[in-house]
């Protein structure tokens, strides 16, 4: 018999503590769920299997939410975010780990292949959880083990393997009940081998069955768990509405002001760019080895301004 998690399981509850000093009146620590697009996209003539995942997005009106990260940072009364500058994900051709994330330089935006956010998603957590995803970035491989959250060093999946995996799904997994024993199964898989919508589901999960999500339900549960079945297949804008239709998440509202903070501050003043979260853009996100800057983290916690 299939069982869902909250009849059969006692969700932990994480101990209440003081906020930081840095925190101030109307603030909170977020995560956010960054969703990204490409601009001015341009494939080399010989990449046939390229250009049909492009045209197939296209046609299926995806190009949106082409990459999905991890980001954190502090929010203050839904009109202003300071975002550390790191997208924590999973990307085509290399391991899962850190690509940095800056504003946009206008003069830039004529390039190719640029690597825009379009949408994201945010939900307040507790400073133990914004310690905890990071402290992840810094432990070697073993870093699932101890707490299940995304860790660094996860290989990315093959085109064969997402193909493989979407044709399984349409036969078979898409009236698949939830089965608590098999999703554990899994999100072991995941910890070995996941593409970027993937990894961020490894996370929810984390949140929701340590009941780091507020007034998420069993159904609520069951619809984010049985997208674990998607495997491989699950695209960033599948996630992207399937998290929109719990309403458990607040949307970044496309005028809230976005301070993107820069690596290496000098001082307050010097932050960052401030614009919109369409501003942002990833550097190179086929680089996953940006350390992060622990000097950075403790200003965004500590000492951080935002503008009046």
């Amino acid at each position: 018999m299939h069982q869902t998690y909250y009849e059969n399981n006692t969700v932990a509850h994480l101990p209440t503590l003081e906020p930081p000093p840095g925190l101030q009146h109307g603030e909170s620590f977020i995560l956010l769920f960054m969703f990204y697009e490409v601009q001015n996209e341009s494939i080399g003539t010989w990449r046939v299997l390229s250009r049909l995942v492009s045209l197939y997005e296209r046609l299926t009106g995806k190009q949106k939410h082409r990459h999905v990260g991890i980001s954190l940072g502090i929010r203050k009364n839904n009109k202003q975010i300071l975002v550390l500058p790191y997208d924590l994900s999973c990307w085509n051709s290399r391991l899962s780990g850190i690509s940095y994330i800056s504003s946009h330089n206008k003069d830039m935006q004529s390039q190719a292949n640029w690597i825009s956010a379009s949408d994201a998603l945010y939900v307040d957590i507790h400073v133990t959880i914004f310690d905890q995803i990071l402290q992840n970035f810094k432990l070697n491989s073993d870093a699932f083990v101890w707490n299940r959250l995304p860790r660094k060093g996860i290989k990315y999946p093959t085109l064969g393997t997402i193909i493989r995996d979407h044709v399984l799904y349409m036969l078979h997994y898409c009236r698949k009940p939830v089965d608590l024993q098999q999703i554990d199964i899994e999100l072991e898989q995941i910890n070995n081998e996941a593409q970027c919508a993937q990894y961020v589901l490894l996370l929810l999960i984390h949140l929701l069955r340590t009941n780091q999500i507020p007034n998420a339900t069993s159904g609520h549960m069951n619809s984010i768990y049985s997208l674990v079945y998607r495997k491989t297949s699950l695209h960033p804008d599948t996630l992207w509405h399937a998290l929109l239709a719990t309403k458990l998440f607040k949307v970044v509202d496309a005028q809230c002001s976005v301070l993107t903070l820069q690596q290496f501050t000098h001082s307050a003043s010097n932050y960052g760019a401030i614009g919109t979260l369409t501003d942002i853009k990833m550097d190179n996100p086929f680089d996953a080895r940006v350390p992060l800057n622990e000097i950075l983290v403790y200003e965004c916690k500590y000492t951080h301004q935002f503008t009046a």
